[in-house]
């Protein structure tokens, strides 16, 4: 887990980088970042990763809702 944050971390965000054109990846990249660190220095691996989701479909819903979009 500690080389795939350290990659994440260090990798420049561009456009070979960012992944699909989905308007709100960085912030999913950064919840995911965050989830893998706190998982790595022994946080409960569940509980991080259902807070980076909550936190990834709260974005998804605002930008959604700014955009006139319906699920």
């Amino acid at each position: 887990m500690g080389v795939a944050t350290k990659q994440l971390e260090t990798s420049k965000k561009n456009s070979v980088t960012a992944g699909p054109l989905v308007p709100i990846l960085p912030i999913e990249r950064t919840n995911v970042e965050t989830a893998m660190q706190s998982i790595v220095n022994g946080a409960d691996i569940e509980k991080s990763l259902q807070t980076a989701e909550d936190a990834t479909n709260k974005a998804l819903a605002s930008y959604n809702s700014a955009n006139h979009m319906q699920k």
